[in-house]
């Protein structure tokens, strides 16, 4: 059987990105040592300071057996990329939506939500995005550049000389410090995702299962609202059996249409096509999308030819704007199988059950426990108050 007569498990990707300047900067606490280690390695001018007074763009660096740094690759973090990709709907992550039931249900019922996923622990919501894409690295010979460092007054004392820089020091001591600015040029950048249909398509509805996507008594509601994103009507909940789940537990949930599916595989690639990163220092945009259908894992993820060029799919590219048709004629495979309804009641509810039981004693044990604590903590607070009495009588 070929290939394309197959039902596609997951959709992975590649991105290439045009970058100028910097978008996504380290850590602070990452500046001062990155600099000293680079400024022992490399020279060039460089000298090491004391102060956290530097800005340098983010970087994976590359360490000898010694842990010294051979190689610094500049790089932007999937989570910066992520952001942008949802910012249009998410360009914040509104906590304030959890002390709404309509507010959060306004969310969980959008696409950008199933995609990107959330985790709300105060509520035991939990729901793992299937688009996934790792950090972007940059494939030409674009370093990076770290000027000479300029003075910069301390803000807290009054400059004596130099003109005031932007930056401030953790040396409280000195009245002033060496502050320095990385600066990057024209570069490309690549990174790489996939999308896990079998995430995609199920919406959990299960308590005993760690992922929650809301309770169900709030299922028609977010079902409702979702079909009218999607433009069709949301199936109703059922028990479902994920495939090669060696627990054997049903779960409670929805699983969506094959066209809906399409819907949001669309949606979420748009997403990655259309990342366009603006900061001051910089900006960074896809140029380039491709795609490859997995219908074998092994045939399409570890054979030696699964890298084969002929396997991929331009999406976006410096001829092809984006191709609006790369998902017509795609079956996706239903990770999910339909069994009993009323033995899979059964199962669930037992299942449930046993883990309310579970939970009731964990909650008692770790009560007694405090209990116990704070005894213990009362009896030597007791003693070292009489032991204080008895040896102040002596004196």
């Amino acid at each position: 059987m070929s290939s394309k007569t197959k039902a596609v498990r997951s959709i992975e990707y590649k991105v290439r990105m045009e970058v100028d300047g910097i978008v996504n900067f380290d850590k602070l606490e990452n500046q001062k040592d990155a600099w000293n280690k680079m400024a022992y390695k490399f020279g060039s001018g460089m000298f090491k300071i004391t102060t956290n007074n530097v800005v340098l763009g983010k970087a994976i660096y590359k360490m000898d057996g010694n842990g010294e740094i051979v190689e610094r690759v500049p790089m932007i973090a999937y989570d910066c990329l992520r952001n942008n990709m949802f910012a249009e709907e998410m360009h914040q992550q509104m906590p304030a939506a959890m002390l709404s039931d309509d507010l959060l249900k306004f969310r969980l019922s959008h696409p950008a939500n199933l995609e990107r996923g959330h985790l709300f622990p105060e509520r035991q919501l939990k729901h793992t995005g299937p688009l996934k894409i790792a950090n972007a690295y940059c494939v030409g010979d674009e370093k990076g550049n770290m000027p000479f460092p300029t003075v910069a007054i301390n803000s807290t004392s009054e400059p004596k000389s130099g003109v005031l820089q932007a930056g401030s020091t953790s040396d409280s001591t000195s009245e002033a410090s060496l502050f320095a600015r990385e600066v990057r040029g024209h570069a490309f950048y690549e990174t790489e995702g996939y999308l896990d249909l079998r995430e995609l398509q199920f919406i959990s509805l299960s308590e005993a299962h760690d992922r929650l996507y809301c309770p169900s008594d709030w299922a028609t509601d977010v079902g409702n609202m979702l079909g009218e994103h999607l433009g069709s009507k949301v199936p109703p909940p059922q028990f479902y059996q994920k495939k090669f789940d060696i627990c054997g537990i049903p779960e409670w949930g929805i699983l969506l249409t094959s066209e809906q599916v399409k819907f949001l595989a669309y949606d979420a690639f748009k997403r990655v096509a259309r990342i366009n990163i603006y900061k001051n220092t910089g900006r960074a945009k896809t140029i380039g999308v491709q795609v490859k259908f997995v219908y074998d894992p092994i045939e399409d993820m570890v054979a030696s030819d699964c890298d084969d060029e002929s396997k991929w799919i331009d999406v976006k590219s410096n001829t092809c704007k984006f191709n609006v048709n790369f998902l017509d004629n795609i079956d996706f495979a239903v990770g999910y199988d339909l069994p009993n309804q009323d033995k899979a009641k059964d199962t669930y509810q037992l299942v449930v059950k046993k883990a309310q039981e579970t939970n009731e004693k964990d909650v008692e044990k770790n009560i007694k426990k405090k209990e116990e604590k704070e005894k213990k903590d009362k009896e030597k607070k007791e003693k070292k108050a009489t032991k204080l009495v008895a040896d102040t009588t002596k004196q």
